[in-house]
């Protein structure tokens, strides 16, 4: 494939996901500018690994992602352990459903709850609605892995769920 063939079959993708790798990096830091340059950053280092052909652009994308979006908490955060930034993204992004406070979001305060690595297995099966093999390839895990901790995660995030509304009178 040429080099006309390839930035054209890189433009095409560029179209079809960067709306969707926007919206991702939007729930996961406070600024839309800072969301839209990390976008920039991930189609760029797209371009620079580009291999025309490939099929698992998805999840490709999002791997990418995760890795822009970890240098910037690094960048903005360095006192910031890693449980720290992806906490602080949790009620960013719980701030963004809603206007309403994060003690108003059950799943998301329930969610907090959980390992980070778990909280992001989570977010990418349902919030960027990923398939499982997917999220194993973000996570960089087998796909027999991310089985596990999706279904391990989800039975945590009953069992915080429920204590989560308990105490509000909204579960017997």
């Amino acid at each position: 494939m040429g080099e006309a063939e390839a930035e054209t079959e890189f433009a095409a993708r560029f179209r079809r996901h960067y709306n969707e790798v926007l919206r991702f990096l939007e729930r996961r830091v406070a600024d839309r500018e800072d969301a839209s340059e990390l976008a920039g950053d991930v189609f760029r280092v797209a371009w620079q690994r580009f291999s025309p052909g490939s099929r698992a652009e998805r999840a490709w994308l999002y791997a990418i992602a995760r890795n822009v979006l970890g240098d910037h908490y690094r960048r903005t955060a360095r006192q910031a352990t890693a449980d720290q930034a992806l906490n602080s993204a949790a009620l960013i992004e719980a701030q963004t459903v809603s206007s309403r406070g994060p003690a108003d979001h059950p799943i998301l305060t329930a969610l907090a709850t959980l390992p980070a690595t778990d909280q992001e297995a989570i977010r990418l099966r349902y919030w960027e609605h990923l398939s499982t093999a997917e999220v194993a390839e973000v996570l960089g895990i087998t796909p027999v892995a991310a089985r596990v901790r999706l279904h391990r995660a989800r039975k945590q995030l009953r069992a915080a769920l429920h204590t989560t509304l308990e105490p509000k009178g909204m579960r017997s």
